[in-house]
Order: structure tokens, then C-alpha cells, then sequence
């Protein structure tokens, strides 16, 4: 998956790859080149999942890629969100977040038929979000920041733990609430609180809370 809307799918385990069917025409405006996608997301099985990327390009496919529809992340005031989703992440077939500039982020209960608006107050975009819950869900950003909501992204407290890193690109917390990895650009691993193996723990220095609009 990347540029000109291309997607790839393997069946063999990474050995061979076949390009899906594009989605290009479906989002590019005219003039423009296809989007650079840049999330993707199969958070139960290979049949159902999203994809997100630049000029608010947001499909799911519930056939392996085989086909994509298209979804759309409004703002407040109803228009449609038309810069860069920076990834997407799901719970299940029902939940997933995505997010854009100066914290915007979108999120579903109802597997994209409808996606609301809530955003993380501040300035900056979130790179990467992960769920350990329908609720409990944890992102990274620029400038050694954690996010974290308790209510599926409705509303964010941002955290600031010291690792140093200028930039955190990953976050995982597979199934727990208290246990996560983080990944940086400047530096390989950016736990908060140090934790076996690489691992971090969400941190608790000062933060700052917003509310969703």
C-alpha cells in the first residue's frame, strides 16, 4: 500500500504480493494526483478492514480488498475532511479511529456508516492510535506526546513522559490497559514508564484534557 492508491495483498505470508484493485479514481479530485494511502487496518480477520491516506481517502472492504467503499470523515460544521488521515485503527469490525491535522480525529461505532468528530486540543497530528479496548485507546504524536481517551475518543489527555524523542510514529497496546510498546524517530523505543522487554506502561506526568466538539 502507498502511492497512486495502490494495494497489495498477499495470501502466502509475504512471498508474493498482488496488486488489489485501485481505488484512485474514486478520491483524486481532478487535476490532483492519486492519494498516497498510508493506514491500513484488518483488526479481526482478512476479510474486513480500512485503508486511509491523503485528501481524506477513507474505504473498507469486507471482501479481502477485493472491492473498497468509500467512507467519509465529516467535520463540525459538515463538510467533508479532505486532508491526510494519517492511519486507522481498529478494535473490531464495528470500532475504528482515524485521525488528521491539529489532533482531528474520527472515529465509528457502527463500522463507518457514520464517523463523529472529536479532537485531542492540540496543534499537531496524531501519528498513531491503538486500542486496548473499545474505550481505552492510546496515541502517539510529535514532540514526546501520548494521548489517551477513556471513552472510545470522544474526549484526550495528553501526556508528556521525557523519553526525548522528537517524533513517535508507533503505539501498540494489544490487549491490556496497562502494558503497550512505542516506536520513535529519533529513537528506536519511547516507553514512558520502562517495562520488560521494550515495553512501557501509560505515563502519569502533567497533561493536559480536551473535550470532543
Amino acid at each position: 500500500m502507498g502511492g497512486d492508491a495502490q494495494i497489495l495483498k498477499s495470501t502466502d505470508g509475504g512471498v508474493s504480493w498482488r496488486l488489489l484493485p485501485g481505488v484512485a479514481q474514486q478520491v483524486t479530485p481532478p487535476g490532483i494526483d492519486n492519494p498516497w494511502l498510508r493506514g491500513v487496518r484488518f483488526p479481526v480477520d482478512a476479510s474486513t478492514g480500512w485503508v486511509s491516506g491523503r485528501y481524506g481517502a477513507l474505504f473498507r472492504t469486507t471482501d479481502g480488498g477485493e472491492t473498497w467503499t468509500q467512507q467519509y470523515a465529516r467535520l463540525p460544521n459538515g463538510d467533508i475532511h479532505t486532508g491526510f488521515l494519517w492511519f486507522v485503527q481498529g478494535y473490531d469490525n464495528l470500532h475504528a479511529m482515524t485521525a488528521g491535522k491539529e489532533g482531528y480525529v474520527f472515529r465509528t461505532s457502527d463500522g463507518g456508516v457514520t464517523w463523529l468528530f472529536s479532537v485531542a486540543n492540540m496543534s499537531i497530528n496524531i501519528r498513531d492510535a491503538s486500542y486496548a479496548t473499545p474505550n481505552d485507546v492510546y496515541g502517539v504524536a510529535a514532540w514526546d506526546s501520548f494521548v489517551t481517551s477513556r471513552n472510545g475518543g470522544a474526549t484526550w489527555t495528553r501526556t508528556y513522559p521525557g523519553t526525548g524523542a522528537d517524533f513517535l510514529d508507533g503505539v501498540d497496546f494489544p490487549t491490556s490497559t496497562t502494558v503497550g510498546s512505542a516506536a520513535a524517530g529519533a529513537s528506536s523505543v519511547a516507553p514512558p514508564t520502562a517495562g520488560p522487554a521494550g515495553r512501557c506502561r501509560p505515563a502519569t506526568p502533567h497533561s493536559t484534557s480536551s473535550t470532543s466538539t
